[in-house]
């Protein structure tokens, strides 16, 4: 079995493109809810999340992400540190999952594949791209945001030209109909 890592900038489309081979019966990881799934619920996890960041990190035994946010994306160390605890967790439960899959082939959508490591855990990398523009503008009415405020999460985030020359793959999703043509074409690649 293929394991296909998607990945992409803020506002890139990840989401929409994980969906499109979804639809063609593709099983699909979503790294982001798995953290959080496990940030919520394994107890053990939750205890060094709460060493690291404090007692503040839960409220009623829920993640304050609020808090989390802003703890960890001022201070380059807790990030590290909060990802050191959460990375391993997430990339054991993709292991375990895609080895539970009967599929040709198995997508894990990871906005931080190469960033975090996870990259290693899958055999092709396919990197959706938009136009800087527009991946502005689909954050800002998606998260009722300022555009000022993605700006700077892009600016934070690793650079278009460096995710593209890691991807085995580009789809370039400036419409829904030429990215569904994208999409069926890897579909059918990755089957053969």
């Amino acid at each position: 079995m293929i394991k296909v890592g998607i990945t992409g900038g803020i506002g890139s489309g990840k989401s929409t493109v994980c969906r499109m081979f979804a639809e063609h019966g593709v099983p699909v990881f979503d790294t982001d809810s798995a953290a959080k799934s496990i940030m919520s619920g394994d107890k053990c996890i939750k205890k060094r999340i709460v060493d690291l960041l404090g007692e503040k990190a839960y409220e009623n035994g829920s993640l304050n992400r609020k808090y989390v946010s802003a703890a960890v994306f001022s201070d380059k160390g807790l990030l590290h540190a909060l990802n050191s605890i959460v990375h391993p967790a997430v990339a054991r439960k993709f292991e375990l999952w895609a080895g539970k899959q009967n599929a040709p082939y198995v997508i894990m959508e990871c906005a931080i594949l190469l960033e975090s490591g996870f990259d290693r855990l899958v055999d092709k990398i396919v990197a959706v791209s938009a136009t800087e523009q527009s991946r502005i503008r689909r954050t800002a009415l998606r998260d009722g945001v300022e555009e000022e405020s993605v700006k700077k999460r892009i600016a934070n985030q690793m650079s278009e030209s460096e995710r593209r020359s890691h991807a085995d793959y580009i789809i370039e999703n400036t419409d829904l109909k030429s990215t569904a043509a994208q999409v069926e074409r890897l579909d059918k690649l990755f089957r053969e």
